[in-house]
């Protein structure tokens, strides 16, 4: 997938011009409130996605964006034609020219709903190409869409936190399937494992080869993996605990015996063999080491599969200390002395959420990703931080931030678009 490389926008507000470049990795605008930051953010988002309500709403002339995937470049031109009825959009992706008509959402009620299908067919194959060249998220959790009034929150709370509630719901559900999907997984490798583990039980040209038996032996280890193995297995309880105990105990019994008869030689040690050392016991060893083996490999392969889930859940307790978040079928779950509705967590708390999942839900994947003002509601302290942890989330996005405090830019100083903060 491709990233943003450079964007020129000309009547940016109606009179500014607007370049720059940015790095593929972290890109922070810094400017005070007010200043047109916001705009910038909806009008790079609305080209990338065609957001059709966001390229009406927004003051600007034309829009060039190149993008790279450190090989390749593509270029989308984006120019607003004012026509008869209704403005339109001419889009220019490589060799390929697309036009779509722009209306705002109040005419757009009143037209037929031919027209409005129409418009949305002929939107919906530039998102389509768009799509394939680049993976867009975007974050703005204080505005519905891209509302640039600053005083937003001030002036409508109840409509302020129902959009962050709706945001981290919808999140949430998109959370909880990413887990389940997770969790076939991780079921699909446990099942490998036992039909593995069936199978080796079966002869084979490789056991013929190596019919011996090994003697080194440490019983802590080896309980240790035996437990953990049927665990991965999906085997365990009291009674499986002492047949484990059994088999060490038996095993430790004939390997001692064999270590000291075989330090004895001639007719006596051939004697004594045959009484004190328990072949079988030394089987079902030879047996257990293949299972172990099999076992650790899927337990690797399961921690792979769950190690950004564990790396969110560190990443949260970071922040988060008095709080405990873990996963309960499935869903992602709060406490501090008994559980804790999403819904009662403090909006800084539900802001990380917001900006943590969204990353998480990345799966790693080279996605721009644009944060307007990720500060607000979050603590001095983790705003410092907030971006690091973005980044471990997702260490091949593009971030792109726009905010009004430096404390973001942390250890990313060199980060800031110098170009775009003085215009800012």
């Amino acid at each position: 997938m491709f990233k943003v490389k450079s964007i020129s926008i000309t009547g940016f507000w109606q009179s500014k011009e607007v370049d720059s470049s940015f790095r593929d990795d972290v890109n922070i605008i810094i400017g005070k409130n007010g200043t047109g930051k916001t705009t910038f953010m909806n009008i790079l988002r609305a080209v990338l996605t065609v957001d059709l309500d966001a390229l009406y709403g927004n003051a600007f002339h034309s829009v060039t964006i190149n993008l790279t995937d450190g090989k390749k470049t593509k270029k989308i031109f984006a120019n607003k034609i004012e026509a008869d009825p209704f403005p339109r959009i001419e889009y220019r992706i490589s060799n390929r020219r697309y036009v779509v008509s722009l209306i705002s959402p109040e005419d757009g009620k009143n037209l037929p709903l031919s027209m409005r299908r129409r418009f949305i067919e002929e939107s919906s194959r530039i998102k389509q190409e768009l799509a394939e060249l680049a993976a867009v998220a975007s974050l703005s959790v204080y505005r519905i869409g891209g509302d640039p009034d600053l005083e937003f929150r001030e002036r409508s709370p109840k409509r302020y936190a129902s959009t962050v509630d709706m945001r981290l719901a919808s999140l949430m559900q998109r959370l909880t399937q990413y887990q389940l999907e997770l969790s076939n997984q991780a079921r699909e490798i446990s099942a490998g494992l036992q039909r593995d583990v069936l199978i080796s039980l079966l002869y084979s040209e490789e056991k013929a080869k190596n019919p011996g038996y090994t003697i080194e032996f440490d019983e802590r280890i080896e309980r240790q993996n035996l437990v953990s193995a049927y665990k991965q297995l999906g085997v365990s309880g009291t009674e499986v605990s002492k047949k484990i105990q059994d088999h060490i105990a038996t095993v430790t019994t004939t390997v001692k015996n064999l270590k000291s008869l075989s330090q004895k030689v001639g007719k006596e040690a051939e004697t004594k063999t045959v009484g004190l050392v328990d072949l079988s016991a030394l089987e079902a060893f030879k047996l257990t080491q293949t299972v172990i083996t099999k076992s650790l490999a899927a337990e690797q392969k399961t921690k792979a599969i769950f190690s950004q889930v564990d790396l969110f859940l560190q990443t949260l307790k970071t922040f988060v200390e008095d709080k405990t978040f873990t996963f309960s079928a499935g869903e992602l779950t709060v406490a501090n002395e008994g559980s804790i509705p999403l819904e009662k967590l403090s909006s800084g708390e539900k802001q990380l959420l917001i900006l943590f999942i969204e990353a998480l839900l990345q799966r790693k994947q080279p996605y721009i990703f644009l944060a307007d003002e990720p500060e607000l509601s979050l603590h001095i302290s983790w705003q410092r931080h907030i971006v690091s942890a973005i980044r471990s989330l997702n260490p091949n996005a593009q971030i792109i931030v726009a905010t009004h405090s430096p404390e973001i830019a942390g250890k990313f100083r060199e980060c800031i678009l110098s170009t775009l903060s003085k215009v800012f």
